[in-house]
Parts: structure tokens; C-alpha cells; sequence
């Protein structure tokens, strides 16, 4: 079956025609090129870390997306740990050093 290219009115590829939107509850290719929703996705895929570029249902992909920002949350909070842990080792450097030459605030 041949579907009809329908980027010269929209600029979007038709949906697969094998499934049904869940939204509009009609198949995708009658529906997908001029739904608001159907974005062309470019980055990485968070599982595999393959490349990904195809064009996809914006609801279908948060899923993918929600991992993505949780990887990236959990690698801020590991380094914002490390810096932590890091800053507490010379601050209590710092005060070994002050007590080893007998400083005091009071001098």
C-alpha cells in the first residue's frame, strides 16, 4: 500500500499505518502528520545510547524522555556529592591547620 507524502502541506511524514492513535482513535496515518503532538525526535537514546532521529507521538516519547532527565538529575546529584564530600575534606584540612599553628580567632 503507497501512502501519500503529505510534507508538501504539512511538513510532516504520515504516522504508521498498522496502529491506531491512541488519542484520536483512528489509524495513525490518517492523523499523526496533523497532530501538533507528531515531532521529529534528534538526540541519543538513553538505554543504548544510539543515535535517534525519526518522527514520533510527543505522548509516546515521555517515557524516553523522563529517563533521559532522570540519568542527567542523577549525575548532577553525584557530582554536587563529590563536591560536597570534597569541600568538607578541606575545610577540615583547613581547621587542622589553623589549630596545628595555634591560630585563634581572638589574635
Amino acid at each position: 500500500m503507497f501512502k501519500r507524502d503529505t510534507r508538501e502541506t504539512t511538513g510532516k511524514p504520515q504516522g504508521p499505518s498498522n496502529m491506531d492513535c491512541p488519542l484520536h482513535k483512528q489509524p495513525m496515518a490518517e492523523v499523526c502528520h496533523r497532530c501538533p503532538w507528531w515531532l521529529k525526535i534528534v538526540g541519543t537514546n538513553p538505554q543504548t545510547g544510539d543515535p535517534v532521529e525519526k518522527w514520533e507521538c510527543a505522548v509516546a516519547m515521555q517515557v524516553m524522555a523522563q529517563m533521559d532527565t532522570t540519568r542527567k538529575v542523577v549525575g548532577v546529584v553525584e557530582a554536587t556529592d563529590s563536591m560536597r564530600n570534597e569541600l568538607i575534606e578541606r575545610a577540615d584540612a583547613a581547621a587542622e591547620h589553623r589549630r596545628s599553628i595555634g591560630y585563634s580567632k581572638g589574635m
